[in-house]
C-alpha cells in the first residue's frame, strides 16, 4: 500500500495494517449499530402502526356504541312521548265522561225536583185527593158509636 501518514511522508505497510484493521472493525461495528437501529425503528414503526390501528378501532367501536346509545335514547323518548299521548287521551276521555255524567245527573236532579214540586202541589190539594183516591175503599168505614146511637 502506498499511503501517507498525516505528515505527508509515506508510511510503511506494517504501521498501516493495524490502523486499517481497527477502522474495518469500527466500520463493521457501526454497520451493525445502524442495522440494529433500523430494526428497532422498524419494530417501533410496527408498534406505532399497531397502536394507531387499535386507536382507530377503539374510536370506531366507541362511535358505534355512542350511536347505539343515541338510538336507544331516541327510541325511549319516542316511546315515552307515545305513552304520554295515550295517557293524555285517556285522561281527556275520562274527563269527557265525567262531564257528561255531571250534566246528566244535573238534568235528572232538576227533573226530579220539578216532578216533586208538581206532585206535592197536586197531592196536597183536597179536591184532587178526593177525586183520585176517593173511590178506593181500602178500609171498611166504621161508624162511631155516637153516630150509631143517634139513629
Amino acid at each position: 500500500m502506498n499511503s501517507t501518514q498525516s505528515g505527508g511522508a509515506p508510511a510503511p505497510d506494517d504501521e498501516l495494517r493495524p490502523v486499517v484493521m481497527q477502522h474495518t472493525k469500527d466500520i463493521a461495528a457501526l454497520q451493525q449499530d445502524v442495522g440494529e437501529i433500523r430494526r428497532s425503528q422498524g419494530a417501533m414503526s410496527d408498534a406505532m402502526i399497531a397502536m394507531r390501528a387499535e386507536a382507530t378501532q377503539w374510536r370506531t367501536n366507541n362511535d358505534q356504541k355512542t350511536a347505539l346509545l343515541q338510538n336507544s335514547i331516541s327510541d325511549l323518548a319516542r316511546e315515552i312521548a307515545v305513552r304520554n299521548g295515550v295517557d293524555q287521551e285517556r285522561n281527556r276521555q275520562s274527563n269527557e265522561r265525567t262531564q257528561a255524567l255531571k250534566r246528566l245527573s244535573t238534568w235528572i236532579g232538576i227533573l226530579c225536583t220539578v216532578l216533586g214540586l208538581i206532585g206535592t202541589t197536586l197531592f196536597s190539594s183536597q179536591t184532587f185527593d178526593t177525586a183520585v183516591w176517593g173511590h178506593f175503599h181500602t178500609h171498611q168505614k166504621l161508624e162511631s158509636q155516637s153516630n150509631a146511637l143517634n139513629q
